[in-house]
């Protein structure tokens, strides 16, 4: 958690992603090669990328940042595992046998 007082910045540079909570007060956000600015509120978050990204507080804010990249592919592995066991349960389903299958011909 980062406390910033009214009027302070804070400069992320060489973060691949990062996530951006908002956790009290109010905080602008701008982005390199991005042309609109973003306000958040308390409980609202921000998702940014590559580039730099400067944080204002316009208020006493305190701001929560994650580095995203580690939990987007953990999050992606567990959606492909999710989606692999439902796929097999079905199929297991379908097949009328819950262990053993039977064989099929190679010619």
């Amino acid at each position: 958690m980062i406390q910033l007082k009214p009027e302070r910045s804070l400069r992320l540079a060489g973060w691949r992603r990062a996530h951006i909570n908002c956790v009290r007060g109010v905080a602008w956000v701008t982005r390199e090669g991005d042309v609109r600015d973003h306000i958040l509120g308390s409980g609202e978050c921000l998702d940014v990328g590559d580039g730099v990204t400067m944080i204002t507080a316009l208020e006493p804010t305190v701001i929560d940042i994650e580095k995203s990249a580690t939990l987007s592919r953990l999050r992606g592995i567990v959606h492909i595992a999710k989606v692999f066991a439902r796929s097999a349960e079905q199929w297991l389903a379908m097949s009328g046998s819950r262990g053993r299958i039977s064989p099929v011909p190679y010619y």
